[in-house]
């Protein structure tokens, strides 16, 4: 989106590093920033570099899915958890096999069983305090109807 979640973190003292690799999202974000402390880094999510035990919280959401290999998916995640101090926060979402992208011959898009992304989060040192798969008609950022499988997790770095 246009960096949302970015500006309220940074409202409330936090330093943040704003990844996007759409050039339009960070531009629409900068004309917000106003002396807030934002790094803007235009680069795919998975080719940001992570630095090890370094963030408080890091937020995913609906950018994963817009990755195609599931196995770099996964080994983000696994990044993200990485880049975790201890008790740090992991926030993201994935889409579902249910999604109505999944149907379609979208080659951009991974699509995750529930069961699929459990079993591998518990092979990290997450632990989830939030999961959810919501479902049902909703709006894509383009303000597209469409029918939604979304699979969103809260995590705490042990």
């Amino acid at each position: 989106g246009i960096g949302k979640d970015s500006l309220t973190l940074a409202k409330m003292g936090y330093r943040v590093d704003a990844v996007d690799k759409e050039r339009a999202a960070l531009e629409a974000l900068t004309q917000e920033i106003n002396n807030l402390p934002i790094t803007t880094h235009e680069i795919k999510i998975q080719d940001f570099l992570i630095i090890p035990t370094h963030y408080q919280i890091i937020i995913a959401n609906n950018s994963l899915p817009f990755i195609l290999d599931k196995q770099i998916v996964l080994n983000t995640i696994e990044k993200m958890v990485g880049g975790l101090v201890t008790d740090g926060k992991l926030c993201f979402s994935l889409f579902g096999p249910k999604d109505e992208w999944a149907l379609g011959e979208n080659p951009k898009i991974s699509f995750f069983d529930y069961e699929e992304i459990l079993g591998f989060l518990k092979t990290l040192p997450l632990k989830i305090y939030y999961q959810t798969t919501e479902e049902g008609l909703g709006k894509t950022m383009n303000k597209k109807l469409k029918y939604k499988q979304i699979h969103r997790f809260l995590g705490l770095k042990n």
